[in-house]
Order: structure tokens, then C-alpha cells, then sequence
């Protein structure tokens, strides 16, 4: 009977070989994924992080475009591996036991948020829902009617 480390292993092992089939490449000294883009006619650097228990944990994506930050929906800021695309709230995470099947799902959202942040065709209630879940209970609401009497 295979250990659950004998098995994240090869699941790792097997999503490697797929992404360096992707054309990706890894950073040795860094620890991440990553492969050139093209965005508004400029290279941009698409990095992949796998976290060690990966598929029972989902990988962080990230670009090299700090001037994204504030400008689209779902990016928050990394010292460590650039701006992190962070589309998915934890509570929509399933858990998915293929690696293989995990990161194509993954990489499929992500080249999809990429290509609606280059032709501005993104849900802009996203802004709204990153902005409430971002402020929560801290966000006051003004009410007008009350501020008048």
C-alpha cells in the first residue's frame, strides 16, 4: 500500500513533466514554474507555484506586473514571486485528487482571466466582490436619510 508522500510524489512528478510539456520552465533557486506570455504586444511571465502537498493544496499563480495590481479584479500583491492571481476564494476550492487534471483546470482560468484583463472584457462585479470581501465588516455604510435628520 502506497503512503499518502508516495503519492503526492508522483502526482508532482507527473504534473512536472506536464508543464515542462507546456513550455514551461523551472527556477531552481526560486522554487516555481514559469513561461513567457504575450500581453498588449509586451513578454510577461506567467509563475507557478506548487505548494508542497500539492494536488491537496492548489497552486498560487503569478505575474511580473506590479501595474495590475489595483487595475484588475482578483490580484493582490507578493514580495516573494511578483503579483499573485488570486481568482479562486477558498471556499470554491474542491479537492481534486489528479494533478494532471487539477493544473489544466487551473492554467485553463488563468489564461482566461489573462485574456479578459487584455481585451477589458472581465466581470467588473468582481472589483465590487474583491472590494466588500477585502473591507468586510469594516466597510461602513453610510446611510444618507439618517446623516440628514
Amino acid at each position: 500500500m502506497r503512503s499518502i508522500d508516495t503519492w503526492i510524489f508522483e502526482e508532482q512528478k507527473k504534473v512536472v513533466y506536464y508543464l515542462i510539456s507546456q513550455d514551461f520552465s523551472f527556477n531552481e533557486i526560486k522554487g516555481f514554474f514559469w513561461k513567457k506570455l504575450q500581453f498588449h504586444g509586451k513578454t510577461i511571465y506567467l509563475r507557478i507555484v506548487l505548494p508542497q502537498k500539492f494536488p491537496l493544496e492548489y497552486p498560487k499563480f503569478y505575474v511580473d506586473q506590479e501595474e495590475w495590481y489595483l487595475k484588475y479584479p482578483h490580484i493582490e500583491r507578493s514580495k516573494e514571486y511578483g503579483v499573485n492571481i488570486c481568482y479562486v476564494d477558498k471556499e470554491d476550492k474542491v479537492a481534486i485528487f489528479d494533478g494532471i487534471q487539477l493544473i489544466k483546470k487551473e492554467l485553463e482560468k488563468i489564461y482566461e482571466v489573462i485574456k479578459d484583463y487584455e481585451n477589458n472584457s472581465f466581470n467588473k462585479q468582481d472589483f465590487l466582490e474583491e472590494f466588500d470581501s477585502y473591507w468586510g465588516d469594516n466597510f461602513i455604510y453610510m446611510d444618507v436619510q439618517s446623516s440628514i435628520e
